[in-house]
Formats: structure tokens, sequence, C-alpha cells
């Protein structure tokens, strides 16, 4: 999410149906509306059927490689930065193991 925040929060599924600017991260628009993905033309991942090489041009992989955030992910890294702007961290277990593991992400 720190890393690649112009895809991080992106939709795999949305991407493949619609066209997203690469340099702002957001969707592209055509007459106020998302810019529906033109047939035959396939979306930074590759997807479906990767690059030639194997690799793919998005960060995250392709929909079906796992390096994709679940929600829950979403929900932990959240509610790290929101304690961390404060420095109040609840006297939890699971809290604690979690900003363990954000902290040792984090540059």
């Amino acid at each position: 999410m720190r890393d690649h925040p112009k895809v991080a929060f992106r939709d795999c599924r949305d991407c493949q149906k619609y066209v997203y600017d690469e340099e702002t991260g957001e969707r592209e628009l055509w007459r106020g509306k998302p810019y529906e993905r033109p047939k035959n033309t396939k979306p930074p991942c590759g997807y479906a059927g990767e690059y030639e090489n194997g690799t793919s041009a998005c960060p995250k992989g392709n929909p079906i490689s796992g390096n994709g955030f679940m929600k829950i992910s979403y929900r932990v890294y959240h509610h790290y930065l929101r304690c961390d702007a404060v420095g109040r961290f609840p006297d939890d277990e699971l809290v604690a193991e979690h900003a363990l593991i954000c902290k040792s992400n984090v540059r």
C-alpha cells in the first residue's frame, strides 16, 4: 500500500473492466463516465494470460497471483496509521501483533 498506492486500492476486476491512468491511479473518464477497457486489450497485469516472459507490469501481479490485499489488510493497516498518528495504541495483544507487522514494513 505504501510502495504502490496507485494500484494498492484498485480492485482487479474493476481494472480488467475499465481503463486507468497509470500516472494518477484514477479511472479514465470519457464524457464523464468510466472508460470501459476496449475488447482485445489487457490491463497492466497482462491478465488473462500473463505477458510472454511470465512477468506483470502491475506491482500486485495479477488477480490469481495472490499479491493483492484483502479487505482486512486495509483495515489493519489503516488502524495502525491512525494509532501511530496520535501516538496511542490499545493495550491488546492482537493490536500489538498487527502493529509489529506493520511497523516492520514501514520504512
